[in-house]
C-alpha cells in the first residue's frame, strides 16, 4: 500500500488484531455476559498488544501536581486565618 500514514497502519493493525482475537474465542453458544467477557478481554489483548493508553488513566505527573494543589491550598487557608 502505497503513502500509508503511520496512523492508518495502526488502526488497520488492531482492528485485525481485534477480529482475530475474537474469532478464536468466542463462545459459540455462550451467553451475553460470557460473549461480553470475551469481547473485553480481546480489548484488553489488542490494548496490549499496540500499546494503548486508557484516556481515564491519571497522567504520569497526576501525584506532582495533587501535591501542588494541596500545598496552594493550605497556604490559602494559612492565609485566610491571619487576615487582620
Amino acid at each position: 500500500m502505497k503513502r500509508l500514514s503511520v496512523k492508518a497502519f495502526h488502526t488497520y493493525n488492531a482492528s485485525i488484531t481485534f477480529q482475530i482475537q475474537l474469532d478464536e474465542g468466542t463462545p459459540e453458544n455462550g451467553t451475553m455476559p460470557e460473549e461480553l467477557n470475551h469481547y473485553n478481554h480481546a480489548n484488553r489483548m489488542v490494548a496490549i498488544l499496540c500499546d494503548h493508553q486508557s484516556r481515564w488513566a491519571a497522567p504520569k505527573t497526576h501525584d506532582h501536581s495533587m501535591a501542588k494543589v494541596k500545598e496552594s491550598m493550605s497556604t490559602l487557608r494559612y492565609m485566610g486565618s491571619h487576615v487582620f
